[in-house]
C-alpha cells in the first residue's frame, strides 16, 4: 500500500514499511557551512596549492600537504560535515525502513547516507516526541521508536498532521508484525 500526505510518502508491504520524508530546515547549519566549512576548505585548498608550488619539488610539496592534512584532519572533517549538514537541511531526506528484524532511519544528502539502525526485538512502540526544542525556530524530531535500551528519533521535517499519519501507520505496522521474525523462532530458518 502506498500513501502520500504532503511531502510524506509511505510504502507499506506485508513485511516491510518505508516512509520517505523531507529533512528539517535549520538555518544554523547553513550559517555554519557559510561561515566555517566553505572558507576553511577553500583556504586549505589554496594553502595546499601554494605549498606545492613553493616546495621546489612536487613530491616534497605533496609530502608537506600530506603532513598538513594529518595536522588538521579533525578540522577538515568538521568543515566537510558542516557543508554536508547544510545541504542535508536544504535538500536532504530521511528514509525510515522497517522490516521483521530491524528499523533503520537513513539521512541522506549528496548521495551520502548516514544510517541509524536498531533491532526490532528491543524496539516495541512508536511515540510522539513531546519535548520542546531549546529555541523556537530550531526543528526537533517529532517521532521516536522506543524500546528498553534503544530509541530512534526522526521526522523533524514533518508537519503535525504528517507526523500523526506516520505515527498511526508505523504503529499499525509494528503491532501487526510483532513477534514475527525473518529468521523464524530462536534463529531457526523458516522451512528447516
Amino acid at each position: 500500500m502506498a500513501a502520500q500526505t504532503g511531502q510524506l510518502e509511505i510504502i507499506e508491504g506485508a513485511t516491510t514499511f518505508t516512509a520517505r520524508m523531507p529533512a528539517a530546515r535549520n538555518r544554523w547549519l547553513v550559517v555554519a557551512a557559510v561561515l566555517f566549512g566553505v572558507p576553511w576548505l577553500l583556504a586549505y585548498v589554496a594553502l595546499s596549492v601554494v605549498i606545492v608550488m613553493r616546495a621546489g619539488n612536487v613530491w616534497r610539496g605533496l609530502l608537506l600537504v600530506f603532513m598538513l592534512t594529518l595536522l588538521t584532519i579533525l578540522i577538515d572533517v568538521l568543515a566537510f560535515a558542516s557543508i554536508w549538514a547544510s545541504v542535508y537541511t536544504l535538500s536532504g531526506a530521511e528514509v525510515l525502513n522497517a522490516d521483521l528484524d530491524t528499523i533503520a532511519v537513513r539521512r541522506s544528502a549528496l548521495r551520502i547516507a548516514i544510517p541509524f539502525r536498531a533491532k526490532r526485538g528491543i524496539l516495541d512502540r512508536v511515540e510522539p516526541v513531546v519535548e520542546v526544542a531549546a529555541a523556537k525556530n530550531v526543528p526537533h524530531p517529532r517521532l521516536e521508536v522506543k524500546g528498553a535500551n534503544a530509541r530512534l528519533r526522526f521526522g523533524a521535517g514533518l508537519s503535525d498532521e504528517e507526523a500523526a499519519v506516520l505515527l498511526r501507520a508505523l504503529s499499525d505496522f509494528i503491532d501487526r508484525t510483532r513477534g514475527q521474525h525473518a529468521s523464524g523462532p530462536e534463529g531457526v530458518e523458516p522451512g528447516v
